[in-house]
């Protein structure tokens, strides 16, 4: 199949007039008006007004639609990955609540398990895990639970990392409550990923914890508000594009309610009508 007349997402961040070549369910090339293939024979949709894009990466969220993936099991996991996939997300890495540690190692070898058995074709690619404590601060713990909470520990993070089979691909810390957490980020670094996170280290605690990562330098504020800035143009362009979508599918809408109450309307049996009547 193929789905001509789309604006493709380009790696150079913008929208051009395309399509999509598909081999079964598997996408084989994606091109620009002026490179279009020779249809031939093959099932062509025209996707005129249709925006695509790549698959997204979920790197934190807890679960959805009822789901969590702390719950500990394999359906929920895939109920999860299903959802995310029927939205435009095709790999995930949920994150973990600030448990005892017994219990999460035991959520881990759920997911581990569930990895091993193989993704369904409908769900989003389970490709991590994202640790959302218990290695964090107990002023910022937000929703975390502060009894789970507990200092770095190169050990159990390991244990984590074994119970997961390497599904864990980051863990978070909060180093000002972790006297050895300079230690701890030697140790786990070439491991899994260490970000700063539930944390309220001051600007030497956290600037100490991104040396010992090997951050070679953080980004101004002046660079990050350039950023925000051509981010900010992108999004208010991309939502007139989402406007003018809304809308049209609004008036699909209208148009497709009118048409079954015509069709209704014709389907009738005229004797009830008369009957209706004579009442």
């Amino acid at each position: 199949m193929i789905i001509d007349n789309v604006k493709v997402y380009t790696e150079e961040k913008t929208f051009v007039k395309g399509g999509i070549m598909l081999d079964g369910d598997k996408i084989q090339r994606v091109y620009a008006e002026e490179e279009k293939p020779q249809f031939g024979e093959k099932e062509v949709l025209d996707g005129e007004g249709a925006y695509a894009i790549p698959g997204l990466i979920d790197l934190h969220f807890h679960g959805c639609k009822g789901d969590d993936f702390c719950d500990g099991n394999e359906e929920a996991i895939e109920r999860i990955a299903q959802y995310e996939a029927s939205i435009g997300v095709t790999a995930i890495a949920p994150a973990t609540m600030t448990l005892p540690v017994e219990e999460l190692k035991q959520i881990l070898s759920v997911a581990a398990k569930y990895k091993k058995n193989g993704t369904s074709p409908k769900a989003a690619d389970l490709v991590g895990i994202n640790m959302e404590g218990p290695f964090i601060s107990k002023v910022k713990k937000g929703a975390q639970d502060e009894r789970n909470i507990i200092p770095c520990n190169v050990e159990i993070a390991e244990q984590f990392l074994e119970a997961s089979d390497g599904l864990v691909k980051f863990i978070g810390i909060a180093p000002e409550d972790n006297e050895d957490y300079l230690e701890f980020i030697e140790e786990m670094k070439g491991k899994v990923n260490i970000s700063l996170a539930h944390t309220n280290a001051d600007y030497d605690t956290a600037k100490k914890a991104f040396d010992e990562l090997g951050v070679k330098k953080l980004p101004t504020v002046k660079s990050l508000q350039v950023e925000f800035a051509e981010l900010l143009t992108t999004k208010k362009e991309a939502y007139a594009a989402l406007k003018k979508v809304r809308d049209e599918l609004r008036d699909v809408a209208v148009h497709t309610a009118n048409y079954e109450e015509l069709r209704d309307l014709a389907q009738r049996d005229p004797r009830k009508e008369k009957e209706h009547g004579r009442e």
